[in-house]
């Protein structure tokens, strides 16, 4: 139980820094509140607006990416690494 109520206050927190950093958009704060909430997810492929989404974000924020991805703690490297490999195709 403390283990689940330790990750989510990691994920707010990891919220609220982003909110501080950079704009979220509205489908990155969805994204993060049903991980936080544990709302199913689609295991299927990403769907095109996902994956569009993604793209946009690592266009706009791709050296803030690109830092989290060699600086960020365990967390930041795992969530940059992935909307990195979405963007650039890898991962489908």
């Amino acid at each position: 139980m403390k283990q689940k109520e330790d990750r989510k206050e990691r994920i707010q927190s990891r919220i609220a820094e982003l909110d501080q950093q950079i704009p979220l958009l509205e489908f990155e704060r969805e994204f993060w509140k049903g991980i936080l909430e544990n709302k199913p997810t689609d295991k299927g492929p990403l769907n095109l607006e996902l994956i569009e989404k993604f793209k946009e974000m690592y266009e706009r924020y791709k050296e803030v990416i690109e830092y989290k991805i060699r600086s960020g703690s365990d967390f930041e490297k795992v969530e940059a690494s992935f909307v990195k490999q979405v963007a650039l195709g890898e991962i489908k």
